[in-house]
């Protein structure tokens, strides 16, 4: 399971405040006959809240997870801040310019991305 965010309890926190305010404010005006009504209210802003927080609490976690690229080489996966690869030994980080048009191209491909000319 995953460690809820600081974003998410605070989130959840507001929600359970906003839905106690509103069953107060509900329950002092209609009077204790009317128990339906504030339930009805508090599941609805406590379920739309949660909603919010977990979409937030999801689209944090897709972004910690992307830490792996595809070797543009073997295609294998590998580590996002990797300079070689460990199978097939690409460097990753270095470039080379073109002659040509000056474009910085990685340095394991044979063709500018730029203008299609052929790197020495």
């Amino acid at each position: 399971m995953k460690k809820p965010t600081f974003l998410y309890l605070f989130v959840v926190i507001m929600s359970l405040m906003i839905a106690s305010f509103a069953f107060l404010i509900i329950y002092v005006s209609l009077g204790t006959n009317a128990f339906i009504l504030p339930t009805v209210i508090i599941i609805t802003v406590v379920g739309f809240f949660m909603y919010i927080a977990k979409q937030l609490n999801t689209a944090q976690f897709a972004k910690r997870l992307k830490v792996k690229m595809e070797c543009p080489v073997c295609k294998k996966e590998i580590d996002v801040n990797s300079d070689f690869c460990p199978k097939c030994g690409a460097n990753l980080k270095d470039e080379i310019e073109c002659e040509y048009c000056g474009h910085l191209n990685p340095i394991y491909l044979n063709i500018c991305e730029e203008c299609k000319a052929s790197l020495k």
